[in-house]
């Protein structure tokens, strides 16, 4: 009997640690699932070095190894999705920022799509300030400390705008949001 897993199940291992995080509502916490992985990993080494050093005929060594890689790749793909989306998570709008005037500095990203009198392009940004006024001559600038690294923006009736171009817009920024239907696309997740 051939023993040997291929690359199809070491793959299926990690995705099924993708995907089951995937299924949280809320993303486990860091420490807590570094701790699991940690533990887990000790009771995967264990019987491995003593298959290995006392009997080299161990009969169900190449079972346990295999089933001891599989539980230590869906841990991998546990830990790394996690990491990932609570960096992705970190990036989002902060809801000080929605509907407040900003300045944006940075570049365009990508080719602008034109539909009409409206462009729609990604904005690499660059630096983000808050305008905020007691007059209407007078703007206060002051830096925000979190802010998102890429935008979506649409302008509309404004100047031709082509990919690497440096710009400096004022805008207005809101939280991404699609319709709930079950059977329709999933916007916000396609953001994600």
């Amino acid at each position: 009997m051939d023993y040997r897993a291929g690359m199809f199940v070491y793959a299926s291992a990690f995705l099924l640690g993708d995907m089951f995080v995937q299924q949280l509502s809320v993303l486990p916490d860091l420490s807590t699932v570094s701790e699991l992985a940690f533990i887990v990993c000790l009771l995967a080494v264990a019987p491995l070095v003593t298959a290995k050093f006392y009997k080299k005929e161990y009969v169900l060594y190449k079972e346990i190894t295999l089933i001891l890689l599989f539980i230590l790749l869906f841990l991998l793909g546990l830990i790394y999705t996690s990491v990932v989306a609570g960096q992705r998570l970190a990036t989002r709008l902060d809801d000080s920022l929605v509907g407040q005037s900003l300045l944006v500095s940075g570049v365009v990203s990508n080719i602008p799509v034109v539909n009409g009198h409206i462009q729609r392009f990604l904005f690499d940004v660059e630096d983000l300030q808050v305008l905020t006024s007691d007059s209407p001559q007078i703007l206060d600038y002051y830096q925000v400390s979190s802010s998102p690294n890429r935008l979506r923006l649409n302008w509309y009736y404004g100047k031709v705008v082509n990919a690497s171009e440096r710009w400096q817009f004022e805008v207005r920024l809101k939280p991404p949001h699609g319709f709930m239907n079950p059977a329709g696309f999933d916007y916000e997740s396609w953001l994600f």
